[in-house]
């Protein structure tokens, strides 16, 4: 449904010159799961806009919330 919405919008911007693609932004990257200072600066250097932290306790990549304020 989502997908479809986004569909229109994109078409609407392309009949409209003045908007075009370029006001549709760019696509942001999102590294999930990030557990480690070392994964944080990968992620940030690979040019990711954000990183996600687990803090779901049964998962394997869950942190603290220590951890998390020191990444």
């Amino acid at each position: 449904m989502l997908g479809l919405a986004m569909a229109a919008g994109l078409r609407s911007a392309m009949r409209r010159p003045s908007i075009g693609l370029h006001m549709m932004g760019r696509t942001r990257i999102k590294i999930c799961g990030v557990s480690t200072i070392e994964a944080a600066e990968a992620a940030a250097l690979a040019g990711a806009d954000a990183i996600g932290m687990v803090f779901y306790p049964a998962a394997r990549r869950c942190v603290s919330r220590e951890t998390a304020r020191q990444i």
